[in-house]
């Protein structure tokens, strides 16, 4: 079974922003037939930078045929240059990334998106 770790933040400290996200990802596994997800958070944290306590956890916490899963791009990463270190990383460690896409989003903005994070894998 796939092992599913879940990375959620919120840079404003809301907690009901991270529920959401943790309820989004926990659906899209049970979805997939992933077990239910680990969870790491950065609650009132930039995303503007990788050196994220919750998401350096989550980093640290892949293993190969692991899904590292966010609701959004924007959730993991900022920018490209750190998006790259990120699937880098990944990709290394034979794990992989999947964005569940946020609700209310347009869905050809959503593929955009999601085409981010697994492109070049």
């Amino acid at each position: 079974m796939t092992q599913a770790i879940g990375y959620i933040l919120s840079a404003t400290n809301d907690a009901a922003k991270l529920e959401h996200q943790r309820q989004e990802i926990t659906a899209y596994c049970e979805r997939n037939g992933w077990s239910q997800p680990m969870f790491y958070a950065d609650n009132g944290r930039s995303g503007r930078t990788l050196d994220r306590p919750g998401l350096q956890a989550a980093l640290s916490a892949i293993k190969p045929g692991s899904v590292l899963l966010v609701t959004a791009a924007d959730r993991l990463a900022r920018s490209v240059n750190d998006l790259g270190i990120v699937k880098a990383r990944m990709r290394k460690a034979g794990a992989r990334l999947a964005e569940t896409g946020l609700k209310g989003r347009a869905p050809a903005r959503r593929s955009r998106r999601h085409s981010s994070l697994t492109e070049g894998r």
